[in-house]
């Protein structure tokens, strides 16, 4: 009887202690979902501009992987620790996902028919600085969802400039 207690007692305080700490988790699998859409989706422009391509030109894109995290999988007990496991369901969704991609744009790098590439974990992606023929074949990849240009386009404001910064001179300077 007292063997009995005494482990009642043990799984208790460990209980009582483990249930005060702030767990936040995403299964050590990461929880994916799958971005519908038979074909890869991209922008008309940048097909347009890939098809008048010089053979050597470079160009950088945005490439989005179909696997996307599972945010509503991520639980936690307070705000900063769901706030990490958002983090870790997203590097590691990207880490299960990106290898095959990267594989190939080690490759095409060694060819020089790839300028540089970076993984990111953000929105499970790649940004790539490649040949358009390189860009084409990663758009053929049944895991790539869409490809976009990471041109970023300034469309200046017609607005007249706020008084603070009339006030200080900004655009005098």
């Amino acid at each position: 009887m007292k063997k009995f207690l005494f482990s009642t007692l043990i799984a208790l305080l460990l209980v009582s202690f483990l249930g005060t700490r702030n767990f936040a988790y995403a299964n050590s699998a990461p929880a994916m979902k799958i971005l519908s859409s038979r074909q890869t989706s991209m922008d008309a422009a940048l097909q347009s501009t890939l098809e008048n391509a010089l053979q050597d030109e470079m160009f950088t894109v945005i490439v989005t992987l179909r696997q996307q995290a599972d945010l509503a999988s991520v639980v936690g007990a307070d705000r900063a620790a769901r706030q990490q496991g958002v983090i870790r369901a997203l590097q590691a969704t990207a880490n299960a996902t990106q290898g095959k991609l990267t594989g190939l744009l080690n490759s095409r790098m060694a060819q020089g028919s790839v300028k540089n590439f970076e993984a990111l974990w953000v929105f499970n992606g790649i940004s790539v600085t490649a040949t358009s023929a390189v860009i084409n074949e990663l758009a053929q990849d049944s895991d790539v969802y869409s490809i976009t240009s990471d041109d970023l386009q300034i469309v200046p404001a017609f607005a007249p400039a706020e008084a603070n910064i009339s006030l200080v001179k900004a655009r005098a300077h």
